[in-house]
């Protein structure tokens, strides 16, 4: 999956201050190695974590599910990052003076974990992470979830023969080295599903390699090699974390059943599951004793209640914002929430629905741009080519009386189409803004002016930030109809600006347009800019095709059947 490093390609430019071009001539690719220290624990299912170094290992029973979790400290890599940097443009600059950091790009990026168990401990084959990003997540080195962990993308993550698991991250994007400053986060890698099945003193041991690939205008220029050392104070120097298996209560110590968590066992009475469906609450049933312990199997939760317009996607997640789904057998406790949703199937009756058209033009350059700030003018132009003709026909408008839209700007006839309309609206002094960014608030207002009188709200989001906001109601209108959602904080952050990426997720729920690997079309138009790695890859595919489908079994799924020109 990751291109292997040359280890000859950059330029003698680089060694002599001459002028002789930076792609004359090669050098030996420089490399430098790194240690990261990497903090071990283990947590058994349903606790709180737990150091478990060498020594004072974490005592549990048969039948126990555990986490292993390594908390890897990135510094090293980032002051290696940094300083590889400063030295080469201080050499660059002697032959180029016009050389910034933005022509050296961080174009490769591997990191993998693979945690080892030893006999009397197994893995499940369709292991669970309890972690934010399905196996990892990133951390500005301070404690802090980093503010923007997109840099990453999780590239595999695999079992081998019940007793190896690992899981293997790369980069999201190639990128400039100024985009990267700030943002080359700590990692926490966790894997969950790693079950007790005798007693005995038992380790996981975990080995940690990687690599970072630094280039000048292309040239392969320095290669950051890193391996993982535990931190000192918490264990042994090969990442391993020791458990201590005693037998279950009123077991013979043999596993027996399914697996469940380790503090179940200790309730008097059946725990009562909480189910979450669309923000309401309610009684999921009870959790069932199995070897001294309470489980839950996933298929025995209750079924909503139908909704009409919408579908049930037919799983239970782990948490609010549904990514992370549960299967099989699992422990709980009186804590334990599943979290389920609805999935919209009735668009409003003023948009083209049933035709799917590309409402997403790329640019000049080829690119399509998921990742930029989409504009208030871009918005009005994707809600002209959707909106119904004959209601187009209806409020059809050339003339606007903003002071900053003038006759001949390419969105004019779309902007004083759709605000003639009143679907859309300027400001107080007169202008409308048409290059700004919109907000996630704005953005959900102009959304709820599709809704038909009729329409029935599946939902009942409660956020922690926009009580007294302006468009409160508005929010709150959006989400219930499972157009836009929330984040797993249960914030909504109102005032944040909405990406080119973000809209299209959000039109396509607003307009029933759902695709993902089981029914996109190989004849796809495709962009350079938009890769399968990405969290929009086929919410972009969606936008960008004209294309005919069928529905699948779930109701709103799409099988395309063809693809326009």
């Amino acid at each position: 999956m990751f291109k292997k490093i040359s280890v000859a390609l950059l330029v003698a430019a680089l060694l002599i201050a001459s002028a002789v071009p930076m792609t004359v001539g090669a050098a030996a690719l420089i490399e430098k190695d790194v240690d990261v220290v990497a903090n071990i624990m283990v947590k058994s299912t349903g606790s709180s974590y737990v150091n478990a170094p060498a020594g004072n290992p974490l005592v549990a029973s048969t039948g126990t599910t555990f986490a292993y979790m390594a908390t890897l400290d990135m510094s090293s890599v980032r002051d290696a990052y940094t300083s590889y940097l400063a030295k080469a443009l201080t050499e660059v600059q002697k032959i180029d003076p016009a050389a910034t950091e933005s022509d050296f790009t961080v174009s490769e990026m591997e990191i993998s974990l693979t945690a080892i168990v030893a006999d009397g401990l197994s893995v499940n084959s369709n292991f669970q992470s309890a972690s934010d990003m399905a196996g990892f997540s990133a951390w500005d080195g301070k404690g802090n979830p980093a503010s923007d962990i997109s840099i990453y993308t999780e590239s595999d993550a695999r079992t081998k023969d019940g007793k190896e698991v690992s899981i293997t991250v790369g980069l999201a994007n190639v990128m400039t080295a100024d985009q990267l400053a700030g943002k080359l986060g700590d990692l926490k890698f966790e894997f969950s599903g790693i079950k007790a099945t005798k007693t005995g003193s038992l380790k996981v041991t975990g080995v940690l390699t990687g690599y970072t690939d630094i280039a000048y205008k292309g040239n392969d220029f320095a290669k950051i090699n890193y391996t993982g050392v535990q931190d000192t104070t918490t264990g042994d120097d090969d990442l391993s974390a020791t458990v201590l298996i005693k037998s279950a209560p009123g077991s013979s110590g043999s596993s027996g059943g399914r697996s469940g968590g380790s503090n179940a066992g200790t309730s008097q009475t059946a725990p009562q599951i909480t189910t979450n469906v669309n923000g309401r609450i309610i009684n999921g049933g009870y959790g069932k004793p199995v070897d001294g312990q309470y489980v839950v199997y996933v298929g025995d939760l209750p079924v909503p209640d139908e909704v009409p317009g919408y579908s049930w996607d037919g799983r239970w997640y782990r948490n609010p914002t549904c990514t992370e789904p549960v299967e099989g057998t699992v422990p709980v406790d009186e804590n334990t929430v599943f979290y389920t949703r609805y999935v919209n199937t009735t668009a409003p009756s003023v948009l083209k629905s049933d035709s799917h058209v590309a409402y997403i033009k790329g640019y000049p350059d080829g690119y399509v741009k998921p990742e930029k700030n989409i504009t208030r003018e871009e918005i009005a132009m994707i809600l002209y080519r959707l909106i119904k003709d004959d209601v187009k026909a209806n409020i059809y408008s050339a003339d606007n009386d903003f002071s900053d839209v003038d006759a001949s700007r390419w969105s004019n006839e779309a902007i004083s189409t759709m605000t003639k309309g009143g679907y859309l609206k300027g400001f107080t002094d007169g202008t409308f803004k048409p290059q700004g960014s919109i907000t996630r608030a704005q953005f959900a207002a102009i959304l709820v002016r599709f809704l038909d009188a009729d329409a029935i709200a599946a939902g009942d989001y409660a956020f922690n930030d926009i009580n007294g906001h302006w468009a409160e109601a508005d929010i709150r209108k959006a989400a219930d109809y499972m157009w836009i959602l929330g984040y797993a904080d249960g914030s909504f952050k109102p005032d944040q600006s909405i990406t080119r990426a973000e809209a299209m997720t959000i039109f396509n729920r607003v307009l029933v347009r759902y695709v993902d690997a089981s029914g996109i079309s190989p004849a796809a138009k495709q962009f350079p800019d938009n890769t399968a790695d990405s969290w929009y890859y086929y919410q972009v595919l969606e936008a960008v095709n004209d294309h005919e489908y069928t529905r699948q079994a779930n109701g709103y799924n799409e099988t395309w059947t063809s693809v326009g020109e």
